[in-house]
């Protein structure tokens, strides 16, 4: 063989050794990509509109910045009707407050199909097991499909690479957060079309109203078609009882009138409606 020939043969070898080598590597790299984590189910939910199928779907949703790097990961658990075609049904995005409260309390505890059963009378010790679920036949699930979300660093949302907790934990980080996080989830399971509601507890009234202001924006408008607050806290002087705050006792009346009405304390001859009213 000459020594041309040599130099050939030997320019041929590194050549394919360059491309197994770059495929193997491209092959890793396509490997190592991060599927997000989905787990679905189908159940049946009885007492509420008749009865009807519904999907359960526990499921990660990855968030991105700008360049596209990925900085958190979003948990949430959302709740779907069967039907031939759902485009048009409501959807509402429910979570807690706190902030640092994951969406447990309402998932099952006041909102999803299956809520744990607390005696209403307070004559046993009702945070001690074992614990049940049962249908929850007072779900607003039988009028719009629901999704349950945790906010990041809570439940099993959590940053990613070199995000932090706390570039979520304030007021922007948290509503960009949940904000591109509803973007996704709507894109995803193609509910443009859907009527769409905000419900949140606590400090998730602050969070929705900050968040349907954002959805606005980014080049991407998305309307909403209501908000649902639930023990609101925009208004954090008028709602916080302080020996100091005498507003916020003028507030809480009508809630202790209530509740003094319903255990027999007070009002009796009056219905709830009226005796509220009055306070």
């Amino acid at each position: 063989m000459t020594d041309n020939h040599c130099v050939k043969h030997s320019l041929k070898l590194v050549l394919l050794l360059g491309i197994s080598a770059s495929l193997s590597h491209a092959q890793e790299e396509e490997a190592a990509k991060y599927v997000p984590a989905s787990f679905e189910s189908q159940h049946r939910l009885s007492g509420v509109n008749g009865g009807f199928e519904y999907t359960a779907t526990a499921s990660e949703t990855l968030l991105r910045d700008t360049s596209g790097t990925e900085t958190a990961s979003i948990w949430s658990t959302s709740y779907i009707k069967r039907e031939r075609r759902n485009d048009a049904r409501p959807v509402t995005f429910v979570f807690n407050g706190g902030p640092g409260s994951a969406s447990a309390w309402l998932h099952i505890g006041l909102l999803g199909p299956k809520v744990v059963r607390v005696p209403s009378r307070a004559d046993r010790d009702d945070g001690a097991p074992p614990y049940s679920l049962a249908d929850n036949d007072q779900s607003i699930f039988g009028e719009t499909d629901l999704v349950f979300v945790d906010s990041i660093g809570t439940g099993y949302s959590r940053p990613i690479g070199a995000a932090t907790n706390e570039d979520f934990w304030s007021l922007n980080g948290d509503t960009s957060s949940m904000t591109a996080f509803i973007r996704e989830w709507v894109t995803a399971n193609q509910r443009w079309n859907s009527p769409k509601y905000i419900l949140g507890l606590s400090f998730g009234t602050t969070r929705a109203a900050a968040v349907s202001r954002a959805l606005l924006d980014g080049g991407q408008d998305m309307a909403l078609n209501g908000l649902i607050l639930i023990s609101q806290a925009l208004d954090f002087t008028g709602s916080t009882s302080q020996p100091s705050n005498l507003l916020g006792y003028v507030t809480y009346l009508p809630s202790m009138a209530a509740t003094a009405h319903y255990h027999g304390k007070a009002g009796r001859d009056a219905s709830l409606a009226e005796f509220v009213e009055e306070a």
